[in-house]
């Protein structure tokens, strides 16, 4: 019981070295160290041991970098999302319980594997499953770092995160090293160690593709309180935005789009919010793009994005953020939509099918045909890189990412996000554009570097955003190479755990 309190509070510390690398801290070496810290954890004691061991670790984490969810106006709100937290990191101890002890604590190799076999498992729990909240990667920890940067570009998101696994579990065996194979393994440790460290810092190599043209960006960010902004009636604002655009109006070549953050127009049908944004995009003298809340046909809230210049499509969002904008199973269980948190000034939305790319001519004035395809991520949706990458890979130049951050009483929600926009740009290899209602808007290029912003007005940003993109790694292969990684861990230690399960039977036999 006392070895077990020590290691207990030795997870604590580790959590602690996880936590800080979330930005906004973006201690990010100290994370590596604590994941290291933790596969040796896993390597020691019995299953329940490790599950506590493993619980305490997540939890500290997520507590330094996700208290603000705690901070959510809406009570219920905030004890949902509390709760979910919880659930997330139970989930994580389980798998690491059930598959980190499959072997003897005397094959801590096969510890060490089978810890990094649990990591990738929540990684696809928590990217593929039906309540999916791929904000809790552990690849995310370490942006917007360059490291970071530069491993998403090659295997994107969930590649940094087996990146991570990788460099900890090596970490690891290097302070643990035993065993009949210790020189071998060491050495292969050594190398994948000093790989990860170091590899990452040398240029892609991917190929630039330069477009003869820097986008031209206005981002109104409205400042206005979450109270102001669920106001989902308020059709007054459409009068100011208009008088806000008329204050700042410059001429018309000297802006290509401007951009207004999610939920920006009331709630009403597609024909009066076409005939709002319309408005708006005269008043600014350029295309708007904006965010809004459509009453569909069967007379149900959708969250969606606007761009004038289209007049056929436009984007309803596809990825929900569970309880929040909606109940999962609602459809299969009576009574269960009760369940859902108002989000918004709405009680849940209903999902939109397919992702829409959003035209933009380059040169609205003399009406050219030719122009760029913008790919409209809603929030929650700039989490699903695997998304993202689809769209653009249809033809989509750059991605917009319209959000609002405020709900929770802390910076610390804008900062992760934006840097989450970084990585998104960073592995697609294009750039992003990230507006939302209270802080933290920006310009991100290809390399997932941050533009200059010039604030006209408290409530207008400008700057230009080159169009220019590069072809990465996670766009010609997207995640296959961490489900590479897992197919063969999981194929290697199935195989060593038949032989294992196979020895002990003949020698009990015998």
């Amino acid at each position: 019981m006392r070895k077990l309190g020590k290691q207990s509070w030795e997870m604590l510390i580790a959590g602690t070295l996880s936590g800080v690398a979330w930005a906004p801290i973006s201690w990010w070496p100290l994370g590596l160290l604590g994941w290291a810290w933790w596969m040796i954890a896993v390597s020691r004691g019995h299953q329940q041991a490790v599950f506590v061991k493993s619980l305490l670790f997540t939890m500290t984490s997520w507590l330094i970098a996700f208290h603000w969810l705690a901070f959510h106006p809406i009570t219920v709100a905030a004890f949902t999302s509390v709760v979910a937290l919880l659930a997330f990191s139970c989930l994580f101890s389980a798998i690491t319980a059930i598959v980190g002890t499959a072997f003897p604590e005397q094959r801590q190799a096969y510890r060490l594997a089978a810890a990094l076999l649990s990591l990738l498992m929540f990684e696809i729990a928590v990217s593929w499953g039906p309540f999916a909240m791929p904000s809790l990667s552990a690849g995310f920890a370490f942006t917007p770092s360059k490291w970071a940067l530069n491993v998403s570009s090659w295997v994107g998101i969930k590649g940094v995160s087996a990146a991570v696994g990788l460099w900890g579990a090596s970490a690891a065996w290097l302070v643990l090293r035993t065993g009949r194979y210790s020189k071998v393994s060491t050495t292969v440790a050594v190398f994948t160690l000093l790989a990860l460290t170091f590899l990452p810092w040398s240029p892609t190599g991917s190929a630039i593709k330069e477009m003869d043209l820097d986008l031209s960006v206005q981002i109104i960010q409205p400042n206005a309180s979450p109270e102001a902004w669920s106001d989902i009636h308020d059709e007054g604002r459409i009068e100011r935005f208009i008088d806000l655009l008329h204050r700042t109006q410059l001429a018309p070549e000297d802006v290509h789009l401007t951009v207004f953050p999610e939920t920006a127009l009331p709630i009403d049908d597609e024909v009066q919010i076409r005939r709002w944004i319309q408005k708006m995009a005269e008043a600014a003298s350029s295309p708007v793009l904006s965010g809004g809340i459509e009453i569909s046909s069967r007379m149900r809230a959708r969250n969606v994005a606007f761009l004038s210049s289209d007049s056929i499509a436009h984007h309803a969002k596809v990825r929900l953020v569970p309880f929040a904008e909606y109940v999962p199973f609602s459809n299969h269980i009576p009574g269960f939509e009760r369940f859902a948190v108002p989000s918004g000034g709405v009680d849940g939305y209903e999902p939109g099918k397919t992702r829409s790319l959003l035209s933009l001519p380059i040169d609205p004035v003399r009406n050219e045909i030719q122009g760029i395809s913008l790919v409209p991520l809603i929030c929650f949706e700039s989490l699903f890189l695997r998304d993202t990458r689809s769209g653009l890979l249809e033809g989509g130049d750059v991605s917009v990412v319209i959000t609002q951050d405020g709900w929770w009483s802390s910076d610390r929600a804008r900062s992760q996000h934006l840097a989450f926009s970084q990585m998104l740009a960073a592995a697609t290899g294009h750039p992003v554009i990230h507006g939302t209602v209270d802080g933290e808007s920006a310009l991100i290029d290809a390399f997932g570097r941050l533009r200059a912003l010039e604030a006209i007005s408290p409530s207008v940003l400008r700057g230009q955003l080159p169009m220019a993109s590069k072809t990465t790694g996670f766009m010609r292969a997207g995640n296959a190479p961490f489900f590479g990684i897992f197919g063969a861990l999981a194929a290697l230690l199935t195989a060593a755990r038949f032989q294992f399960l196979a020895q002990s039977s003949s020698r009990f036999t015998a």
